[in-house]
């Protein structure tokens, strides 16, 4: 070792020396700038997966648990539905004190669309009470969906007088 000497000039110095300052600001700027920059682009990346609807995790789940619950609100069986159709609004017009004057018959449903079957209900009695019974309908669960209401004035002959009595149509669609 004693034999190699190690003369440098003052310019091979100060190549030696640019080349080690350029080696440490490579890794102290330049070098923590590219790692900032790949973890930039993963997390956009990230980002704009996670704001994807297909991407979500649990997103099939959710719809086909609010799928299965909403059909379970509408689906039917005729017999039973029937059955308790009639009894649940029998026990709300009571309770509203207007009287039913109309069931859906058994065989003859005029009312009907492929995958519908549309149940219509009468009633009778103040306008109010009927507008609480419909707000009542509404919020009882498993009767099915109100398509749509009808208000009538009709005439009346109860045991020789003559009168009008305001009625009801309740249209109800639920699935087959």
């Amino acid at each position: 070792m004693k034999s190699i000497s190690f003369k440098f000039r003052r310019s091979q110095w100060f190549a030696a020396l640019a080349a080690l300052l350029f080696l440490l600001s490579i890794k102290f700027a330049f070098l923590r700038t590219w790692q900032a920059w790949h973890i930039h682009q993963q997390l956009s990346a990230q980002l704009v997966r996670a704001s994807d609807v297909s991407y979500q995790p649990g997103l099939l789940n959710r719809k086909q648990a609010n799928l299965a619950q909403t059909l379970e609100l509408f689906r039917v069986d005729s017999t039973v539905y029937r059955s308790w159709l009639l009894t649940s609004f029998s026990m709300l017009a009571e309770k509203e004190k207007v009287k039913v004057v109309d069931v859906p018959e058994a065989d003859n449903q005029p009312y009907q669309a492929s995958r519908y079957r549309i149940q219509q209900l009468g009633f009778e009695g103040s306008f109010f009470a009927l507008t609480r019974l419909v707000y009542a309908a509404e919020a009882f669960k498993g009767t099915g969906y109100i398509r749509s209401i009808v208000y009538r004035k009709v005439n009346v002959s109860a045991m020789g007088k003559q009168g009008s009595a305001l009625q009801l149509y309740l249209y109800l669609e639920t699935s087959r």
